[in-house]
């Protein structure tokens, strides 16, 4: 999965408006993320229940969830927001 800042350019490209966090940019669909249902444009707002605002606060998140089987991820698809588990280290 890559995520980005938000920028002007992917506000308008993925039509977002008023919100905070990352966007994601790319998934694997036969990735961790992508099994958990994370897609293109989807808004990261928070990990392990800690705001997300921009990528280096997401890596910091990330690095201190390695140890961690599972990571609770808080997410913005359009006009909903939704929990997602993302279940490390297991395959389909």
């Amino acid at each position: 999965m890559e995520v980005s800042d938000l920028t002007s350019d992917l506000t308008q490209q993925c039509r977002l408006s008023e919100v905070e966090g990352i966007v994601v940019t790319y998934v694997n669909s036969d990735s961790p993320a992508g099994r958990a249902g994370i897609r293109r444009c989807d808004v990261i707002m928070e990990i392990n229940r800690e705001p997300v605002t921009n990528v280096d606060e997401y890596n910091t998140a990330l690095q201190e969830a390695k140890t961690s089987q599972r990571i609770l991820v808080l997410l913005k698809r359009g006009r909903s927001t939704q929990f997602v588990v993302v279940a490390l280290g297991e395959k389909k």
